[in-house]
């Protein structure tokens, strides 16, 4: 919508700087005011003098009827309400002459969306300018259309802009522009522009001449087949061919030709269709994709630093396309030298764009990848936050079992110097790196900890409870983790996750410990007890739970711990009191206590929810086109983990 304005405008002013003095000196006068209420004071005395000169419509000509729609279009552009005019543009718009329909056309695109009931009262005029002779005639209807249609605006005009764009008769700008509008109308109403219709038609609109009409037409075919897969998968070695066409015959008209590369907006479009399908059959679709991919990404990489946008835009969609592939190793390893090099670029938005790139690129090559791993850890230091967000996903992708110690310690080091809207996924890719490619259970257990110490204000519940059910079916860990875990309670700061994972830990394998010196059983219950009043209630409630467990365990302490249970009996907070009643009341019951209060089973098998919970926070932040920030499927729906390895 501001994009529609802004070209709007942009003519608006050159209209005035050129044909309307009247208008002219208007927008002048309202950019002299030197106050707001000046220019609501000049901005209602002129909607007042348009509105009685509209009042009497046989006095106006024709001049003077555009100059005043056009100061309605220039008040609507800055910020005022306008609710009248549009019969006045309706009559410019039954004009024959182009420079009445041209005003009229401009005022209801920017002052119309096509929610606005207007648009069924112009529908007519527009029909009848598409059916016209009159080239020029057709071009405005399909900008109004490509601008403003909406699904019932599709079920009147699609067939119409059909034949535009199908008619040999038809220029190649209007042609042009008929593609882009009937897309905008598929999108709008995919039940009447159905791609399975134009099948056959895109195929033959692939053989034009024309590069514009041929860009436009692969923009057609990228959304058509975005909702239809399937039904244009048969397009693919016809466009391969006129990929071959393109960039190693060269074969575009001298006007196409762009810093002596032809034609390279229409390439990129080639390249991002032919990602959403696996390699082509064809042995001709294969060679004729071979022999561009290679030209592409053998050339020197010297050539791209000359800061050659559009070849740059070839190569990055080019290596993309490799890599989607991945069916030739040589290209892929060519690739990612080009990579490599553009990391260390100055430019921020080819450093930006070479990181997106390596973000898949990893998926299918690490080892050239990894020899750069220095120079990415430094990019999550650089000034601008949109190249640290594509570092910490390169990292991510990067990460495996051989160099996980140290980009998860890089990443850990980073957490507290990282912008408050990267932490929480920092955290869970942290967390979910730590759990995939442990180095031991210990060094698991000291990564979770302190994330939990130093992140645990940026994480959900289920990063700690993975760590519960790590621990818990992970035997021979149980004893590290409660000595581990019992010096953080003694930190001056203790967020309230790390007190919660501590009342479970020591709760359950305290007794493991027990016998070492300054970890007695006292030193634990004073330890948990010290948080109790600076804890919200559920953490309470855990602690209580923990009491019990202590008294389970620890005779020596258990006046102590019925002293604090019998406190906590006037709580408050229900469900600590009933706790705390219950647990009293057991504890006269020996034979209960330690049937009940028996050390925790193994948690069953079970998936993570951490890899969804990064996919769901990858998509608020991305939208829909995310193709870098992605996690496969397979990553989440991974084989349950046995019970001697960490589960979710």
């Amino acid at each position: 919508e501001e994009s529609r304005t802004s070209c709007f405008g942009s003519i608006l002013l050159t209209m005035a700087q050129s044909d309307m003095r009247g208008l002219n000196n208007f927008i002048g006068e309202l950019r002299a005011c030197r106050s707001k209420e000046a220019e609501e004071r000049r901005v209602e005395k002129e909607l007042g003098n348009i509105r009685a000169q509209f009042n009497t419509p046989s006095k106006l000509n024709s001049y003077q009827r555009k100059k005043y729609v056009c100061k309605l279009m220039y008040i609507y552009m800055i910020g005022y309400d306008v609710d009248f005019g549009h019969v006045e543009a309706m009559q410019l718009m039954a004009s024959t002459k182009y420079s009445e329909k041209q005003i009229a056309y401009l005022c209801f695109g920017v002052l119309l969306n096509e929610k606005s009931e207007i648009l069924r009262l112009i529908t007519q005029p527009m029909l009848n300018d598409l059916t016209s002779r009159r080239d020029l005639f057709q071009s405005l209807a399909l900008t109004l259309i490509a601008n403003v249609g909406g699904a019932e605006m599709a079920e009147t005009l699609a067939n119409n802009v059909s034949k535009l764009l199908m008619a040999e008769t038809s220029r190649n700008y209007i042609r042009k522009k008929a593609a882009l509008c009937l897309l905008h109308l598929h999108r709008k109403n995919p039940e009447i522009v159905t791609p399975d219709a134009w099948v056959d038609r895109v195929m033959s609109l692939l053989n034009d001449p024309d590069g514009g009409v041929l860009t436009a037409v692969m923009s057609l075919l990228q959304g058509f087949s975005t909702s239809s897969p399937t039904l244009f998968e048969p397009a693919v070695p016809r466009v391969c061919a006129l990929l071959e066409k393109v960039v190693i015959h060269r074969q575009v008209t001298p006007d196409y030709m762009y810093a002596h590369i032809a034609a390279p907006w229409l390439v990129v479009k080639i390249l991002q269709f032919l990602q959403q399908y696996p390699p082509p059959e064809s042995p001709a679709a294969q060679g004729s994709l071979r022999k561009v991919l290679d030209k592409v990404i053998s050339t020197d990489n010297h050539f791209f630093q000359k800061k050659n946008n559009a070849m740059l835009a070839v190569l990055f969609e080019s290596i993309n396309l490799v890599v989607h592939l991945n069916c030739d190793a040589d290209l892929i390893r060519k690739a990612s030298g080009h990579l490599t090099a553009f990391i260390s670029s100055t430019d921020s938005d080819t450093r930006y764009l070479a990181l997106d790139c390596i973000t898949r690129l990893c998926r299918v090559e690490q080892e050239s990848i990894n020899q750069s791993r220095a120079t990415i850890i430094k990019v999550l230091h650089h000034a601008d936050i949109s190249l640290r967000r594509r570092a910490l996903d390169v990292l991510f992708e990067m990460c495996n079992g051989a160099n996980s110690e140290e980009i998860v310690g890089e990443l850990l080091g980073y957490l507290p110097l990282a912008e408050l809207q990267m932490r929480e996924e920092l955290v869970l890719k942290i967390a979910i790196l730590a759990e995939k490619f442990p180095v031991d259970l210990q060094w698991y257990v000291d990564v979770m900890l302190k994330l939990i110490s130093i992140g645990g204000d940026h994480m959900s519940q289920d990063v700690w409870y993975r760590v519960v059910q790590f621990v818990a079916n992970g035997a021979e860990v149980q004893p590290y983790a409660a000595q581990t875990v019992l010096p953080y309670l003694r930190e001056p700061h203790v967020h309230e996750n790390c007190v919660r994972v501590a009342s479970y830990l020591l709760g359950e394998y305290g007794h493991f410990i027990s016998d070492k010196p300054g970890m007695g059983p006292e030193v634990q219950f004073d330890a948990l007890a010290r948080h109790f009043g600076s804890v919200g209630d559920h953490t309470r409630s855990l602690l209580v739970s923990a009491y019990i467990k202590f008294l389970s365990c620890f005779a020596e302490i258990a006046p102590k711990i019925l002293a604090a249970l019998r406190t906590h009996m006037q709580s408050l907070d229900p469900e600590i009191q009933q706790r705390a009643c219950e647990y009293v009341a057991m504890s006269g019951h020996p034979e209960v206590m330690e049937k009940v209060w028996a050390m925790m089973p193994p948690f069953p098998p079970r998936q993570s929810l951490l890899i969804k919970q990064l996919r769901k926070r990858i998509g608020k932040l991305d939208g829909p086109d995310r193709r870098s920030r992605h996690i496969a499927e397979g990553e989440a729906d991974e084989e349950p983990l046995s019970e001697d390895e960490p589960d979710g």
